[in-house]
């Protein structure tokens, strides 16, 4: 209630949530909810937030030294922080087309993964590459001087994998940084040098294969975010248990001093914590703050196909005139609009002009 009630108003410019059956939803009463949960529910934040991620499992992270060095011990799928999670199957087959596994994670993957990009070795699409600029602000600004959830989160290909060697060929707008915290990890039988599983999860019963082995769960929802939500709709109110406020909470986790608050600093806080979590782009549209991602991105040094450039947006697609008539929104799905009887209507911005050929989408070979 607390994700709808903040997105709503923000982005209608509202102070209360209405109700379809009458009435509305009132900031006092989610804060109460919030608050309940809090103190109440039995989640919590684990030790450190890397162990929320499989690159810290024991099979992985016995030879990755950056999860070894650093004591890292994954809490597992099953965590007292992760409150809402799309669970993944390790019995899927592509034999009887059922294909359980986590295709987030197969998206984010190098693209040619072998022992050289251990412990990120399964081959998925290197898609979704993370912008330079999260991760420069995140080295410059001194609120988060030695945050350790900026490589926790972040792979530099240059600096934990310089051996691997990529995929020159199909890599595009390629940045050099992975999303670390959804990327596929292997595992070692005994050590390296033995064989190399393309999932840790064969180690728990899983296929060892680079798409049916990726059974990591998909969060949606963490006590991490519960904290920050409270923050931001108390202006900073402390906590009973924890002593300060939500927002310093979840600082004091990654081992950072508290700062007072302000909802620029909330700001910051959800773009570290929460990153390549799916919550960016809505915080961004409430805050009426989406043309950030275009002057985070534009000039980002990238690779295409091997060849050195940097980030421009095209003109022919312009980011600015399609999220003017979206909204920001996605397309109904046409069938629903039928089912509904008229009851549901298309979002702004989907004319047939938007429809797309298959033969038209240019990665499509016919």
């Amino acid at each position: 209630m607390a994700r709808v009630w903040l997105f709503y108003t923000g982005f209608y410019g509202k102070n209360e949530l209405p109700l379809a059956e009458g009435g509305s939803v009132t900031k006092s009463e989610v804060v109460t909810w919030l608050t309940d949960c809090i103190e109440n529910s039995g989640h919590s934040l684990v030790t450190d937030q890397r162990n929320l991620w499989p690159y810290t499992n024991p099979y992985t992270a016995a030879d990755y030294p950056y999860a070894h060095d650093n004591g890292l011990v994954w809490e597992t799928d099953e965590n007292p922080e992760s409150m809402f999670a799309v669970k993944m199957s390790n019995k899927g087959s592509f034999t009887t087309k059922e294909q359980r596994h986590n295709r987030i994670v197969e998206f984010f993957n190098v693209r040619k993964g072998n022992a050289t990009a251990f412990p990120f070795n399964p081959t998925g699409y290197s898609n979704g590459p993370v912008c330079w600029t999260l991760w420069d602000d995140w080295g410059k600004d001194q609120d988060y001087a030695n945050d350790y959830r900026r490589v926790g989160s972040i792979c530099k290909r240059a600096d934990e994998i310089p051996a691997y060697a990529g995929d020159k060929a199909k890599e595009v707008e390629n940045t050099d940084l992975l999303a670390k915290k959804y990327l596929g990890c292997g595992a070692y039988e005994n050590g390296i040098g033995s064989t190399l599983y393309e999932s840790y999860a064969f180690c728990y019963g899983g296929n060892n294969d680079k798409q049916l082995g990726l059974t990591q769960a998909l969060v949606w929802l963490r006590f991490a975010d519960v904290l920050l939500m409270h923050s931001e709709l108390t202006d900073g109110q402390t906590l009973q248990g924890y002593g300060k406020s939500g927002l310093n909470a979840v600082r004091a986790r990654a081992g950072l001093a508290d700062v007072s608050y302000s909802l620029e600093a909330l700001k910051k806080e959800r773009r570290y914590e929460l990153c390549f979590e799916a919550v960016r782009w809505n915080d961004l549209r409430r805050w009426g703050e989406t043309s950030v991602i275009q002057t985070n991105q534009a000039g980002n040094p990238i690779l295409n196909q091997g060849v050195a450039g940097t980030y421009a947006w095209t003109a022919g697609n312009d980011f600015n005139t399609r999220y003017a008539a979206t909204k920001g929104f996605f397309k109904v799905p046409e069938s629903q609009i039928v089912l509904s009887e008229g009851v549901l209507t298309q979002n702004e911005g989907w004319d047939s002009n938007c429809e797309w050929a298959k033969g038209d989408l240019p990665y499509y070979k016919k």
